[in-house]
């Protein structure tokens, strides 16, 4: 699932956003990408459940799920750090991670 560090960073990347007044649209479009992102990652998850009370699916299946679990995990964080990088908060990454 999503980290929460990750959530973090976002709830605290929105209300700079909001302050700084940027286009509505520019905080849509951030917002859809990261709900898909989520979205994918529940849907891999309960897959993976199921085919887990499934033991007669190939092993080989549950592994890639797993990978692309873990890859769209990774991919959640670069949303978030490419769009602090891109306002230039830098300085929140590092103390919001610890």
């Amino acid at each position: 699932m999503v980290s929460r560090t990750c959530w973090l960073l976002l709830l605290k990347l929105m209300l700079h956003l909001k302050k700084l007044k940027l286009s509505k649209n520019i905080l849509k479009i951030l917002q859809n990408l990261l709900l898909l992102q989520h979205q994918l990652q529940l849907k891999l998850l309960k897959r993976l459940k199921h085919q887990r009370k499934r033991r007669r699916k190939k092993n080989l299946k549950n592994q890639m799920m797993i990978s692309v679990l873990a890859y769209s995990n990774k991919l959640h964080l670069l949303i978030v750090a490419r769009l602090f990088y891109i306002i230039k908060l830098d300085e929140f990454l590092v103390p919001c991670i610890h």
